[in-house]
C-alpha cells in the first residue's frame, strides 16, 4: 500500500489490509526502524498528532542496497 507513493496513517492501512491498528502501528515502526518508511507527524485540530508514512525504501525497479 505504501509503495504508491501516498502518505497513509497507520488507520489508513489497518482498514486497507484488514489487520488491526495496533498491529499496523508495530510493522511501520518496524519499518520506519529500517528506513524504508518515512514517518512524520500530521497535526490536526487538538490533542496528538496524527501520524503519516511514505514508503523511502527500494522501488520494484531498484535493487535494495
Amino acid at each position: 500500500m505504501l509503495r504508491t507513493g501516498q502518505q497513509l496513517s497507520a488507520a489508513d492501512i489497518s482498514s486497507g489490509m484488514g489487520i488491526s491498528r495496533p498491529t499496523a502501528r508495530r510493522y511501520l515502526d518496524y519499518l520506519t526502524s529500517h528506513r524504508l518508511v518515512h514517518q512524520e507527524p500530521r497535526y490536526g485540530s487538538a490533542g496528538r498528532p496524527e501520524y503519516v508514512y511514505t514508503w523511502s525504501g527500494p522501488t520494484e525497479s531498484q535493487p535494495p542496497p
